[in-house]
């Protein structure tokens, strides 16, 4: 391999850290599903702690709070959030992560491994699946006894604290509404929410925008 066919693909490839949710189902049995998330935003993985509960109002996965060597960090039930049933369980894992500059942990059965690979083994969500999941898949892999949905982390923690959603953050174009006026811009991010609130913005100073889903595709386009 040459020196530019290794930078392409290491410009190309991406790394995740896969885990799974096993759902009680209400006839006894159990269903494992398998997600992921982008290993570059994991800052540890713990058991689970002693949880504080969260008073007043709040989302029903927000299971309340945890000190995390002084640090106070909210916990989220990833899989209610998700609309499953993964009971309690003392061996449920802990991914201490940060997204957006906010430090979260989220509560999951079990993590797995980390996967390297590229962009091409990624497939775009259908339309079906984008509903039922409430838009929060950014893409699908797939290995031979299993598929891995890698989860918009960025929209879970926004949909949890309107105050930290990246629409109520974006900045409004102010006195530069007619700035890109004349300029097509590629936004490029495997978010949705953050693709989408960039362009948003670029659109309210009255650029064209163009959207891809990751650098391969914006380099196609």
């Amino acid at each position: 391999m040459s020196s530019v066919d290794a930078v392409e693909q290491n410009a190309n490839a991406l790394e995740i850290i896969e885990f799974y949710l096993d759902e009680k189902l209400t006839d006894g049995t159990s269903y494992r599903s398998y997600y992921g998330m982008n290993v570059a935003k994991v800052l540890e993985i713990i058991r689970r702690p002693t949880i504080t509960g969260v008073p007043g109002k709040h989302h029903a996965a927000a299971l309340g709070t945890f000190n995390l060597r002084g640090r106070v960090l909210p916990l989220v039930d990833l899989g209610l959030w998700l609309g499953k049933d993964t009971g309690s369980d003392a061996n449920h894992k802990v991914i201490v992560s940060e997204f957006s500059g906010v430090v979260t942990a989220f509560i999951v059965s079990g993590v797995t491994r980390i996967h390297r690979m590229t962009w091409a083994q990624v497939e775009p969500p259908g339309k079906y699946l984008q509903a039922f999941s409430h838009d929060s898949v950014t893409g699908v892999v797939r290995f031979d006894d299993r598929i891995v949905f890698l989860l918009d982390m960025e929209q879970v923690i926004g949909s949890m604290d309107p105050s930290l959603s990246l629409h109520s953050k974006k900045a409004s174009p102010g006195g530069t509404q007619n700035a890109g006026a004349g300029y097509h811009v590629l936004v490029a991010d495997d978010s949705p929410s953050i693709r989408n609130t960039i362009a948003t913005c670029l659109e309210q100073a009255a650029f064209k925008v163009s959207k891809a889903t990751c650098g391969r595709e914006a380099w196609d386009m």
